[in-house]
This record gives structure tokens, sequence and C-alpha cells, in this order.
């Protein structure tokens, strides 16, 4: 006489004849091979519904915005370029150049002149970058360089392009 508990798949009771269990392996599985399944299954549900409710992770700081946009026109009375990071900056380590592009965009452009820290603030959550653009600027493209140091170590860098039109 062999006994041998099992449990059933599809949630239907063994069937037993006399004193012996009937086991379809087909529609069953063995206790213990259905306790470590549904160990198993458990586990992973568990990592899903954490998967789920955590937001994608970015590998570095990045701008999420400016003002102006890049390609977008400067208001005349503005005088400010505003850079909004997703993460906390160092402003110490942080370097912002501006660089005369002409009436045209031209790509060629000189060198510019790195903008001094008093010309540059940054708020206390060190997330956003006020620039403030010298009053004699005269009516073109400009392309402000920018280079911060994140709190996380990494440097990241970009440039914004705009037009001041007079």
């Amino acid at each position: 006489m062999v006994r041998r508990a099992a449990v059933a798949m599809n949630g239907q009771a063994l069937q037993t004849k006399g004193k012996t269990t009937v086991i379809d392996f087909d529609l069953c599985v063995p206790r213990c091979c259905a306790r470590t399944t549904s160990r198993y299954a458990a586990g992973l549900l568990l990592l899903c519904l954490i998967g789920a409710g955590t937001a994608p992770a970015f590998g570095h700081t990045r701008l999420l915005e400016s003002a102006p946009a890049d390609g977008q026109h400067l208001a005349d009375d503005a005088g400010v370029l505003t850079l909004i990071y997703s993460e906390p900056i160092q402003p110490r380590f942080s370097d912002f150049a501006l660089h005369y592009l002409g009436e045209v965009q031209d790509t060629t452009a000189t060198p510019g002149n790195r903008l001094p820290r008093e010309s540059v603030r940054v708020d206390d959550v060190r997330r956003h970058v006020e620039v403030l653009l010298p009053d004699d600027l005269p009516a073109g493209w400009y392309a402000l360089d920018w280079a911060v140091l994140a709190d996380d170590g990494h440097r990241i860098d970009g440039t914004l392009r705009f037009q001041i039109a007079r």
C-alpha cells in the first residue's frame, strides 16, 4: 500500500480508492513540490510588485529644462538664463561660458568668455541655476556652454543656444 499526499493543481480533491491514493500526474504535483513552486511564485510576485512601485532610475543628473529653451529667443528685458537640473549640483565645480555665434547661427564660433562666478546664482536646493547676462550684448545668436558637477560625482555638460533680438 502506497500512500502519497499530493495537491491537485486544478484545485480538485484527489480520488482515493480504498487505502491507496490515486495520483494523476497530469493534474497533480506532490505536496513538497507544490510548496516549493508556490514559494517561488510568491517570491516572483513580490519582486514584480516591488519593481512596479519604483520610478525608473537615471544614472546621472540631467538638464530638465531651460528658459529660454534651446534655439529660442530671449526677451530683451530678460537678461537671465535659467537652467533646471534633475539633481543637486556643486556650484563651486561648475563652469559656464558664453559664445557669440553671430547674426546667423555659426557653429564655428570663437572661444567664449568664461562667466564670472558672480553672474551665476544657484538656489538653496542647488537644482535651479540663473545665469545673469551682461547688459551690453549685441543682437545675434549666442551659445552658453555649461558643465556641472553633480552631487553623485558625475560631470555633465551641454550647450544652450539662444537669440537676442534688439
